[in-house]
C-alpha cells in the first residue's frame, strides 16, 4: 500500500479548527477549554498582522502536523498562542535570539506531528516547506528553541509547551546553537535564510 501524498496548505479560517484540533484532539472535551478559545482568538488576531503563521499538512485529508511561526515584531506584540505560553516552564526568551535577527527573524514556536505520522517525512516536508516558501525572505534568519531528544516536555493534560522538536533534527535543515539553556533542556537554534 502506498502513502498518501502530504498535501500543505497555509492556515485560514476554514482551518482553524483542524490547527487547534492537532493540539487538543486527544484530550476529552477539548473544544471546550479556554485555552482552545484562547488560542482560536490569538490566531485570528495574529493573522490579520501577519499571514499566515501556520502551515498545516494534509495526507488524505486529515490533518497530520503543522508548523506555527511568526516575525519577531509579532511575537513582542501579541505574544505566543496561548497553548505554547507557559512562562513558567518556557526556555525561549528575547535574549536568546542572536542581536542581528532579532527584529527581522521570524521565530518557530511549534513544529508538531501527530503520533501515527511520525517517522513518515510529516516534519521534514513542513520545515522544508516553510525555508523555502516565501513567507521567509524578507527575513535574515529563523530560531526555535528545541530540546535533547530525550527530554520530557509533554503533560498529556495541559497540550505540549517547549520545545518545537529535537535538535538534531533542526540541525539537519542547517540550523545551529546560539544559546544552550543552563536551566533547561533545550537550546536556542538559529538559521540564516540563504538569498
Amino acid at each position: 500500500m502506498t502513502e498518501a501524498a502530504i498535501e500543505i496548505r497555509p492556515i485560514s479560517e476554514d482551518v482553524v479548527e483542524d490547527r487547534l484540533a492537532l493540539c487538543w484532539g486527544h484530550v476529552d472535551g477539548w473544544r471546550d477549554r479556554d485555552v482552545v478559545d484562547e488560542s482560536r482568538a490569538w490566531l485570528e488576531n495574529v493573522n490579520r498582522a501577519f499571514s499566515p503563521t501556520t502551515f498545516i499538512a494534509y495526507r488524505a485529508g486529515d490533518p497530520v502536523g503543522m508548523i506555527e511561526f511568526a516575525p519577531t515584531p509579532i511575537v513582542d506584540r501579541f505574544g505566543l498562542v496561548p497553548c505554547r505560553a507557559a512562562p513558567e516552564r518556557a526556555c525561549w526568551s528575547a535574549e536568546s535570539v542572536p542581536d542581528a535577527a532579532s527584529e527581522n527573524a521570524i521565530f518557530v514556536a511549534c513544529l508538531w506531528v501527530e503520533k501515527a505520522s511520525q517517522g513518515e517525512g510529516v516534519g521534514r516536508a513542513l520545515l522544508g516547506h516553510l525555508l523555502e516558501s516565501e513567507v521567509v525572505r524578507d527575513y535574515d534568519g529563523i530560531y526555535t528553541v528545541v530540546s535533547d531528544r530525550d527530554a520530557e516536555f509533554v503533560d498529556p493534560d495541559e497540550g505540549i509547551w517547549w520545545p518545537t522538536g529535537p535538535r538534531e533534527f533542526f540541525e539537519s535543515f542547517g540550523f545551529e546553537a546560539v544559546d544552550d539553556h543552563e536551566d533547561a533542556p533545550c537550546s536556542t537554534l538559529y538559521r540564516a535564510i540563504e538569498e
